[in-house]
């Protein structure tokens, strides 16, 4: 690590950074969202996700 920032360094943990720029398309940027979409259906993962956060 490079910084010695505690409260970015807590923040690079919890996150997901996700490109979308001019190299996408619309229909590109809508399978990854709808691939965001099922993984936070998945049976448990937003409560796993919510207890752990904290």
């Amino acid at each position: 690590m490079t910084s010695n920032d505690l409260e970015a360094i807590d923040l690079s943990n919890r996150i997901l950074t996700i490109a979308t720029d001019q190299r996408y398309s619309l229909d590109d940027i809508s399978r990854v969202v709808a691939i965001i979409k099922e993984f936070f259906t998945v049976t448990n993962v937003k409560s796993y996700i919510y207890a752990n956060s904290r």
